[in-house]
Parts: structure tokens; C-alpha cells; sequence
């Protein structure tokens, strides 16, 4: 029996003993990609442990959510913890807040987290993130809301533009499934936490929509810090013809959070001064098209935003764009050709809430690019492309890459990649009035990064991935934080280079017993601040019976330092958490459900994120699912 797997990069997988390459298709009811493989003891749609796929050289890993029943985790940021190299802390429940008390972040080998995060955050292939602040807007996107994650490590300018200059993260949301479905899930815990979120979809031959919709609060583990978010979202697509179809979506959040201080000096119970709330909307119209050799893309898209600091300040923020693209198989024996341009118009406005100091800036960038992939031999795989970035106030900069993977033999994958990437600064470190000194100096990041890999199955059912990265670049801009404040130098940093080895095993030891772990070593020379040298990551999970499953996880960090040149050392953090999730005994036809019961933080450990900032402690969740489906 064969399976689709509905994911936008070609991929290898794991079968028996056998690494396949999928072969591309086209959906004539859907205008992602699908690949078809022969049948898999390990599928994308079923497997909860991460999976690395190779596109051509290009290193991608493959997250499913549906049947790893994730509904105890918050937000995305918590599932990017789970890929190795990818840093995820926080010291809050919901999100990690805004501005400079913004103790929670993600990094990606040494590149992410503040003044901007320096990766590209996608929701269904097109970017989301604040326009003047440069952040990707990920905080409340409901983990209800995902159907998996794609994650690309290291540049991927050439593709995805200039904020992918570490990596790129893409969520893709939940397609509706055939008929009427509707989901309602419900949850609750430790510190108050609690949440509701309805799903509802419909899928017909030639159209379809799904709307989803919730809230989540929670009292806080300290005092002061109660947190609270809603979010709506929805998409119709309209299948024209065989050959094209249009979306329609549109999502918006609102999020109100605050800021206990740090435990030497904890904020004032009840005072309201330090926190904020953001409400966050955007909206998008996709175009596809599909033909036998070709297939193309245009997408319009904005992302507008408006954020409260109770304590300061306010600002608004937008990014409007387009991002179109055609591909065409077989051209001038290239077996693909790809042809992009994205344009953009970003910014927003800033000022005091008394209105003595404001700003206001915005900032246009055009971007074409080419992209090609060849098959060179059955064996051996190519592929190579450039992007040239033309901004409205920094100069013109290129941006490169080109990968080789390598079919061994059955067992043995192997793959090569070089890029190059960029970023400019964003417009709240240029323009932001509490930043200090003279900021027309700065320069756009720059890094050329090289990674080799491969990925063996060992026996059946055991596979073994290992990479080792090599980094270097200049200009990574940094804030320094306070004291005092204000004002908060900002600068160029100077030349940088990172080293590192990442490696995973996953192992389907029968049909009842998966085990996955992660390991992750990056030497940032002076570049240290907040950037882990090493995170070890496990996972084992058991089906006792169909759908009742226990799992335990293992997520440990160390070697970490508020300052660089491993200055001002910070605790290590080992975090041991357990899951169990079981059907609800629900008589009624066409109804099925299942509830979960977690314990985060088992051993309660007391580590700081940084310096006064301390982890969450041992939480409590549980929650049920119903959902419902009529053909």
C-alpha cells in the first residue's frame, strides 16, 4: 500500500535497511508537493521523533505532530527544542515577552535571539515577523494550529532572503481532511494554566477552508507574571481547475504578559508597570500553479502589529510583500530550474507613552534569485543557487550556496554544503531611541558557513545521523544590555567563527518502542553570550496498546554565559519531563477522543535562563481531545 507525504522538499527516508529517494508528484486536489514511497515501516505522519531528509545537499529535519499528540507543549517554540543544534529556554509559561526583559529565546548554532532573531520564521512558505523589530512572530502560534515543522540549519538566504541568515523554521498548519471535521480541546495545570482551542474544517472536491480558534492564561510560577493569549486563524482554498488553485488566510493574536523582575528585586505585587500586550494579524493570498514540467507561486502577504510596553513605550509594526517563483523540470538537462523574486516594504513608528521622543522609519528590499538542482549520476546529487539582495539604504549584497549529497550505497547517504548569507540590520536597532552611540556605522552580518554529513542506517530500523559545521563570519550585531540604562550600546562585533558536531540516532525498535537522541557541540569562540556549548536531547516513547502511549524526555544544556569571552557563567539546566495519553471511552458515532496527563520539570530543578531569571518549576498539565468527523 502506498503512502502520500505531503512535504514541500524532496527527502530520503528510512525503509527496513533501505534510504529511498521519494519520487515528485503533484496533488490534483492540493497545491503542495507530495512524494509517493512504497510502504514504510516508519512514516512522516505517524513518527514522533524528528527526521533528517536530504534535498539535494541541502540538510533538512522533519518534525511531526499529529500522532506524537503534543497538545501538553505551549507554543513552537518548545517543539524546535526537540532538533538538534536548535536552542529553545524560556523563563515564562506562555511566551518569552518582548524587549529587553524578554528572558526567553531560540538560537540555532549560535545564531538567533535578540537584537533581532537572525532566522526566518514561515508559516505555510511565506515569512511571518515584525517589521521594525525584526522578530519572528511565533510566540502564540497554537501548537494545535501545526501539522509538522520543516527545519533548515544554517544559511538559507539563496531561498528564503535575508532573515534566513542562521536557518529557517517553517510551520506547516493543518490541511482539512476529507468531510467535516471538528476538533475541541481542552487543558489545565499547574500556576493556573489553562486553555481551550476549537478546530474546524471541511474539505469538498473543489473547495475546502479550516478555522481554528482559542485562548490560553496562566497565573504564572512567580508572582506578578500572569500571562494571557488568544488566536484566531483561517484558510479557504479554492481549486479552480486541474491546474490552478487560490488561498485565502488570515490569523490574528493577542497576547498580555508581565514582568516579575528579577528574584533579587522582584517587581511589586500587582504592579502593572512592567509588562505589555501585542496584538499581531496578517493575511495572505497564495496563487498556484501546476503543470506537467512546471509549477509555480505568487504570494501577497502582510503582517501588522501593534505592541504596548505598560512601562515606556509603544510602537506599531508592519511588513507587506510579495514572493513569487516558477520551476520548470528538464530544462537545459537540469532536471530542475527555479526562478524567484521577493519583494518587501517593512517598518513602523515608535514612541514614549508620555509622546516626548518618536520615530518612524521604513525600509524596501528586492530580491531575485536562481536555484538549480541536477542529478549528475543515479548516485549523485547537485545543487547550487545565488540570490542578489538590493535594499533601499544598505548596498547590494549576493548571497550563495551549493550542496552534493551522495547515495553510498543502500545504507549510506552522504551530502556536502556551502553558503553564504547576510543580513541587515534591523530598523529598531538602527532608529530605537534607547540604543546608544553612533549606529550609522553598522553593517549588515555576514557568514559563510560549510557543513558535511551523512546518514547511515545501522541495522534495521536504526539510523545514525552526524554533522560537523564550520562558520565564519563578521558584524553580528549585539545590544549591550545594562547596566546601566538607558542608553544600550549596540555594535558591530567583529570577526566570528564557530565550530560544531551535531548527531541523532532514532530507532524503531519494534511497533511499540521508538527511541530518539540528540546531541549538539558548538565552540563560539568569543561569541558565548546565551549560546549553549553543548545540548543533549532524549526521547523514548511506548504504545501499550493502540493509542496508549507513555513517554519520557531528557533535555539537557550546559555550558552557557551572559557575556562573552565565557564570561559570567550560568548554571547548566536538566529538564526530565513524562507524558501519557490514552482514548476517551466516548460511545457516540462519529465521535473519537483521548486525554493526556504531563509532568514537566520532574526533579524541580531551579536554573536560571539568565541572571535572575529563573526556569519554571516541576508543572502539572493534563487536557482531553474530542473530535468529531462526518463525511
Amino acid at each position: 500500500m502506498n503512502k502520500l507525504l505531503s512535504i514541500s522538499s524532496l527527502f530520503m527516508m528510512l525503509q527496513g535497511n533501505k534510504l529511498l529517494i521519494a519520487e515528485e508528484h503533484t496533488s490534483p486536489d492540493s497545491s503542495v508537493k507530495y512524494y509517493l514511497l512504497d510502504e514504510a515501516y516508519v512514516s512522516v505522519e505517524q513518527a514522533f521523533l524528528p527526521i533528517m531528509i536530504s534535498d539535494y545537499g541541502l540538510p533538512v529535519t522533519l518534525l511531526s505532530i499529529r500522532d506524537a499528540e503534543a497538545s501538553h507543549i505551549n507554543n513552537a517554540y518548545e517543539l524546535l527544542g526537540r532538533i538538534p543544534g536548535v536552542n529553545y529556554q524560556r523563563s515564562r509559561l506562555l511566551v518569552h515577552g518582548m524587549g529587553p526583559n524578554a528572558k526567553g529565546s531560540y538560537r540555532m548554532r549560535g545564531i538567533g535571539a535578540k537584537p533581532g532573531a537572525g532566522l526566518m520564521i514561515m508559516v505555510d512558505g511565506r515569512p511571518q515577523y515584525m517589521g521594525y523589530w525584526a522578530h519572528p512572530i511565533l510566540d502564540n502560534h497554537p501548537i494545535d494550529d501545526i501539522e509538522r515543522v520543516e527545519a533548515i540549519k544554517g544559511p538559507g538566504s539563496v531561498l528564503y532572503g535575508k532573515e534566513a541568515f542562521g536557518g529557517v523554521i517553517n510551520l506547516i498548519t493543518r490541511q482539512p481532511r476529507p468531510g467535516m471535521n471538528t476538533d475541541l480541546s481542552v487543558s489545565g495545570g499547574s500556576y493556573g494554566n489553562r486553555g481551550i482551542q476549537l478546530y474546524h474544517s471541511k474539505r469538498t472536491d473543489g473547495l475546502s477552508y479550516r478555522l481554528n480558534g482559542g485562548m490560553k492564561s496562566t497565573d504564572g510560577f512567580r508572582g506578578n507574571s500572569k500571562q494571557e493569549s488568544n488566536s484566531a486563524s483561517g484558510r479557504i482554498t479554492n481549486i479552480i481547475n486541474s491546474k490552478h488553485s487560490v488561498d485565502f488566510g488570515g490569523q490574528f493574536r493577542q497576547v498580555q504578559w508581565f514582568d516579575p523582575g528579577v528574584l533579587d528585586d522582584p517587581r511589586a505585587e500587582g504592579d502593572s508597570t512592567n509588562g505589555g500586550e501585542f496584538s499581531a494579524y496578517g493575511l495572505d493570498v497564495t496563487l498556484n500553479s501546476t503543470f506537467d514540467s512546471s509549477h509555480g507561486q505568487i504570494v501577497l502577504y502582510g503582517d501588522f502589529l501593534e505592541n504596548e510596553q505598560y512601562l515606556d513605550s509603544k510602537n506599531n509594526s508592519n511588513n507587506i510583500g510579495i514572493r513569487a517563483w516558477q520551476s520548470w523540470q528538464g530544462v537545459l538537462n537540469v532536471d530542475e530550474v527555479r526562478f524567484g523574486l521577493d519583494y518587501e516594504k517593512y517598518g513602523g513608528s515608535w514612541e514614549t507613552i508620555d509622546g516626548s521622543q518618536a520615530t518612524e522609519s521604513i525600509e524596501y528590499n528586492t530580491a531575485p534569485y536562481l536555484h538549480l538542482k541536477r542529478d549528475l549520476q543515479s548516485w549523485l546529487h547537485i545543487s547550487g543557487g545565488i540570490r542578489v539582495n538590493f535594499n533601499s539604504k544598505f548596498a547590494t549584497e549576493p548571497a550563495y550556496r551549493i550542496g552534493i549529497s551522495a547515495d553510498v550505497d543502500d545504507n549510506i547517504q552522504s551530502y556536502v554544503s556551502f553558503a553564504r548569507a547576510f543580513r541587515t540590520p534591523s530598523l529598531a536597532v538602527q532608529y530605537f531611541p534607547f540604543l546608544g552611540n553612533d549606529r550609522t556605522v553598522l553593517e549588515p552580518e555576514r557568514q559563510l558557513q560549510m557543513e558535511v554529513g551523512f546518514q547511515k542506517n545501522l541495522i534495521d530500523h536504526l539510523t545514525l545521523d552526524v554533522s560537523y559545521i564550520y562558520a565564519e563570519g563578521s558584524n553580528l550585531i549585539k545590544i549591550y544590555e545594562p547596566p546601566p540604562f538607558p542608553p544600550l550600546p549596540v555594535d558591530n562585533t567583529g570577526n566570528f567563527v564557530h565550530r560544531g558536531v551535531e548527531g541523532s540516532v532514532r530507532a524503531e525498535l519494534n511497533r511499540r518502542l521508538s527511541v530518539y537522541a540528540s546531541y549538539a557541540f558548538m565552540n563560539h569562540g568569543d561569541n558565548t553570550a546565551y549560546n549553549p556549548d553543548l545540548t543533549f536531547y532524549s526521547e523514548i516513547s511506548y504504545q501499550f496498546v493502540e493509542d496508549v502511549r507513555l513517554s519520557g524526555t531528557i533535555d539537557y544544556v550546559g555550558g552557557r554565559f551572559e557575556a562573552n569571552n565565557s564570561q559570567s557563567s550560568l548554571l547548566d539546566i536538566t529538564l526530565l519531563n513524562f507524558r501519557f495519553s490514552a482514548p476517551l471511552p466516548i460511545m457516540f458515532n462519529h465521535f473519537r477522543g483521548d486525554g493526556f496527563a504531563a509532568i514537566n520539570n520532574l526533579l524541580d530543578s531551579d536554573m536560571e535562563i539568565s541572571e535572575g531569571y529563573p526556569t519554571p518549576g516541576r508543572q502539572i498539565n493534563f487536557g482531553m481531545n474530542i473530535r468529531h468527523t462526518c463525511e
